[in-house]
């Protein structure tokens, strides 16, 4: 598989017949590599010239992810139709001080209880999607993954936010078929509410 060599960014060939197929092999395949180096991860979705989707990958800091120059990382004949990068929670930083930590997870503990958590948008993640929909003069939407959850942000969709439950990556629980997945793809057939 062409993937980053660990240089932080690169792409890779697996292809999916969907985009949300795309996130999703990207949420599964890169998390726990994500959550255990305490980096974001994320990248491109795009559309290849045969009509398969594909995701770039490149390496942030614990809670961000740079997308400047993103679309030099899709290969020629790709068209770029979604923004994609995992989210850490508190527990997952590294290089911090233990009473830093503390702090961490205990944002992380109120935002889930006011619905601010690692699990959810930043301001930023969704300013980010509004822009590139204002540019692009279509909707550009951006996915979240977690180890458990993938959220989708439309800016011109009419419902905004959409969600799918998922099992965590094999390496980081026992490996289980995902509730409401479509037969035999691991991929849901409609948005949980």
């Amino acid at each position: 598989m062409a993937d980053f060599a660990m240089d932080g960014r690169g792409v890779n060939d697996h292809e999916s017949e969907t985009e949300l197929g795309a996130v999703w092999y990207a949420a599964n395949y890169y998390y726990e590599a994500s959550y255990r180096s305490g980096r974001e991860y994320g990248g491109l979705v795009f559309r290849r010239p045969n009509g398969m989707f594909s995701v770039t990958v490149r390496k942030g800091t614990w809670d961000s992810l740079n997308y400047k120059n993103a679309t030099a990382d899709v290969p020629a004949g790709g068209v770029p139709v979604a923004m994609w990068h995992t989210h850490l929670p508190g527990s997952a930083a590294r290089g911090v001080s233990e009473g830093t930590r503390t702090v961490l997870a205990v944002g992380d503990l109120l935002g889930d209880l006011f619905g601010m958590g690692y699990d959810d948008f930043s301001d930023g993640d969704m300013d980010l999607a509004r822009r590139a929909t204002a540019a692009r003069q279509h909707n550009f939407p951006i996915y979240l993954a977690t180890a458990t959850v993938i959220k989708r942000f439309s800016p011109r969709a009419k419902e905004q936010i959409q969600v799918w439950k998922k099992p965590p990556p094999s390496g980081m629980q026992p490996k289980r078929p995902p509730s409401g997945a479509a037969p035999g793809t691991g991929v849901p057939n409609a948005p949980l509410r």
